[in-house]
């Protein structure tokens, strides 16, 4: 399954975004489920930026499964970054 999420990044404050996201990993590793979240981000907001960098490479998950890519980069990796490792960035 993959889950593609078009957005700028830039939540409210005190928005938790990394708990659901970790919450449905967890659950979906249980059920054997493969799962890859793909942030693709809009816009060059610098607090965006970094809550995407945050949930693609600070959280620490027993697989990789969330990564981000810009709208103005590589299709391919907006499309495969999150389940394929040959375009995931680490």
């Amino acid at each position: 399954m993959s889950i593609y999420i078009l957005t700028n990044g830039a939540w409210q404050a005190g928005e938790d975004v990394a708990t659901p996201i970790l919450s449905r990993v967890k659950q979906l590793m249980e059920t054997k489920t493969e799962c890859g979240i793909q942030f693709i981000q809009f816009g060059t907001d610098p607090q965006g930026l970094s809550q995407l960098q945050h949930l693609d490479k600070e959280l620490r998950l027993l697989m990789k499964s969330v990564d981000t890519e810009p709208s103005t980069g590589n299709v391919w990796k907006m499309i495969l970054g999150s389940i394929d490792e040959f375009f995931r960035s680490d």
